[in-house]
């Protein structure tokens, strides 16, 4: 079983994107001590709505808790060398910090306007 859970916090602003097939993806850094005391460095990447609610809710410094699976990928850099990075690819992140920081909030509704005061049922002063 490939399985992984971290919980740390976020390295640096989500930035979301979108696949050409219109599916949202967002890579986020997540920060954790190792037994040392030094910090290890995890690249996390989420899709769909979980995506979208990181990049909405969640900012630099968060806490999260992240569960997933560890995967690999390779690429070739510019010179022509052959890299692999691993990345989790998340299933589930819980937010442990409130998310109280919405970057894309609701539009504002204007409060209604107060209805024009009724005439009274005196008709009287009615032109005709």
């Amino acid at each position: 079983m490939n399985s992984i859970s971290l919980a740390g916090r976020i390295g640096q602003d989500p930035e979301l994107r979108y696949t050409s097939s219109d599916n949202a993806v967002c890579n986020i850094s997540i920060a954790t001590r190792n037994y040392q005391g030094e910090t290890d460095w995890h690249r996390v990447v989420c899709w769909g709505k979980t995506a979208e609610n990181i990049e909405r809710y969640l900012r630099k410094g968060d806490w999260v808790v992240v569960r997933g699976s560890l995967g690999y990928r390779k690429w070739t850099d510019r010179e022509g060398i052959e890299k692999v990075s691993a990345e989790i690819n998340a299933q589930e992140v819980t937010f442990m910090t409130k998310p109280t920081r919405d970057r894309n909030p609701a539009p504002k509704v204007a409060p209604a306007p107060e209805p024009a005061a009724t005439p009274k049922d005196d008709l009287s002063d009615l032109p005709f």
